[in-house]
């Protein structure tokens, strides 16, 4: 990982499976570098020369009739790190500004520390075609402020009580014999 240059960007170098031929080739070349705005105030990555904005631009321009139906949805509110517990009743209150764009919201759970890189791709791809307006749901603060280090404008929100209370039966048989 190289230190960004002194500018709202951060660079991520390329990922390739580990062992395989394009990772051993690219390793004997420069490494591909990858751009994304971390400022709060632009949040343009539907205009960026990343693939999946490109694409949904080209859908756009293909689609004829149903030109209008490729919006952004860009909440009006922006402000560094927007979220909270939500066992405080007034969390969702205050932050819903700061998810919501014309009304709508997109709540994506993200499970823990183990799901965070899994998490942060569908977001970034969210925000390539536009759709800046959800509200991550964790169980932990952690995780928040993981994703906070990427995008501060993300707005986010945990539940670590809902792991206190009590679980449900399983969704699984898990009567089976032992000696089946």
């Amino acid at each position: 990982y190289r230190q960004p240059p002194q500018s709202p960007v951060r660079i991520y170098e390329q990922v390739r499976p580990v062992g395989s031929l394009e990772a051993k080739q690219a390793s004997a070349q420069s490494s591909t570098t990858l751009l994304v705005s971390s400022r709060a105030d632009s949040s343009l990555e539907h205009e960026s020369s990343l693939p999946m904005a490109i694409l949904n631009r080209e859908r756009a321009r293909q689609s004829g009739e149903f030109h209008s139906s490729f919006q952004v949805f860009k909440p009006k509110h922006t402000k560094k790190q927007p979220g909270g517990d939500l066992d405080d009743p007034s969390t969702l209150r205050n932050i819903i500004d700061y998810a919501a764009a014309e009304s709508e919201v997109m709540l994506l759970c993200i499970g823990g520390e183990g799901s965070m890189r899994t998490g942060l791709n569908l977001v970034l791809n969210f925000r390539a075609m536009g759709l800046y307006n959800m509200l991550i749901l964790t169980l932990d603060e952690e995780v928040c402020k993981g994703l906070w280090s990427v995008l501060p404008q993300l707005a986010c929100v945990w539940w670590p009580s809902r792991l206190n209370g009590p679980k449900p039966n399983s969704l699984y048989n898990t009567m089976f014999s032992k000696y089946a």
